[in-house]
């Protein structure tokens, strides 16, 4: 009877482990860039530093007016500025889908990537709340 116990923990230990990738792996969907945003966290406070609309850019934070003014993307240099002024920057693209628009965590070269107004699919990374992988456009 002893003998079959290591074979049952080993069972065991497969099929939690096999039940634990289902649960985090990567949902894939499918929506439309609603929104964008720059947010920079301070002395534990959240600051917007800009959002892009479909109406155009609002930059909330003066100084970085002049580095947002046309464009969105955040490049080496900004990235660079944007995280000597803040302990943390974060990258939020928020999607609208079949469900309801939702903001996401992105990477800055995913932020950069996606426009609004674009339809992206991208993946939900379980493992981090609210956090997507944008992977294309449809085909």
């Amino acid at each position: 009877m002893h003998r079959n116990r290591p074979m049952a923990i080993l069972l065991a230990a497969v099929l939690l482990a096999a039940v634990g990738y289902l649960a985090l792996r990567p949902t894939s969907a499918e929506g439309v860039v609603d929104h964008k945003a720059i947010t920079g966290t301070r002395d534990s406070t959240s600051h917007t530093i800009a959002t892009i609309t479909d109406t155009g850019i609002n930059v909330k934070d003066p100084e970085f007016a002049e580095d947002l003014k046309d464009s969105t993307a955040v490049d080496d240099a900004l990235a660079h500025r944007l995280e000597s002024m803040y302990d943390e920057i974060n990258y939020i693209v928020s999607v609208r889908t079949s469900e309801g628009t939702m903001a996401y965590f992105v990477t800055r070269e995913d932020y950069n990537n996606a426009d609004v107004g674009d339809t992206i699919r991208f993946e939900i990374l379980r493992f981090k709340t609210t956090t997507i992988r944008i992977k294309g456009t449809p085909n």
